[in-house]
């Protein structure tokens, strides 16, 4: 390698300054490949196995959604329409009734049964965060088995399936959704 070929690589390289990200001659930043961080912020950071998940379609009004954020924008949808006309069959992955079922698998390495769906908007979860009402999770719309027949139904759709499916019973504490928690998801589906 001559003297000029060296010279040509060296100039290249950007000098050491005091501002990081290093700048390159043109004050843009080096070492950073605008596709690669492009595609990971449409990936919510890590590609393809990202925490939020890719955008799709609400079925219940025109926003595009993270998909791992959708089931609580549903829920909102929910406490829009009042959580007393909610149709028993209503999913909450998705919104729509009747076209999507949720079920229960048993994880036996966790120990845990996990919620699982043909719905196309479903996507795994932390079952206990995701039914616990907190500053980070404003809906506890989560598959519970129903405690008079066994079968897998939607937190917020358990008033309805009890007044159609067991008349005769009361709507057992579990299923209750606090005032706290609708108008957390009020205030939240107006932003």
């Amino acid at each position: 390698m001559g003297s000029k070929d060296l010279k040509d690589t060296l100039s290249g390289i950007p000098f050491l300054s005091a501002k990081i990200p290093y700048l390159d001659k043109k004050g843009n930043p080096n070492f950073i490949c605008k596709q690669v961080t492009d595609y990971m912020k449409d990936k919510g950071g890590r590609g393809d196995k990202s925490r939020f998940g890719d955008l799709i379609p609400c079925h219940l009004c025109t926003k595009s959604i993270r998909r791992a954020l959708m089931r609580v924008h549903v829920a909102g949808h929910l406490v829009q329409q009042g959580l007393d006309a909610v149709d028993p069959y209503t999913c909450g992955y998705c919104g729509r009734v009747g076209q999507c079922s949720v079920s229960f698998k048993d994880n036996s390495r966790r120990g845990a049964l996990v919620p699982m769906s043909n719905c196309s908007s479903q996507y795994d979860f932390r079952y206990k965060a995701a039914s616990t009402f907190s500053a980070n999770n404003k809906s506890t719309n989560v598959p519970m088995l129903c405690t008079s027949c066994g079968l897998c139904i939607w937190k917020y759709n358990a008033a309805a399936h009890f007044r159609t499916a067991h008349v005769t019973d009361t709507v057992p504490d579990q299923y209750t959704v606090t005032t706290e928690e609708v108008d957390a998801l009020k205030f939240v589906f107006k932003a």
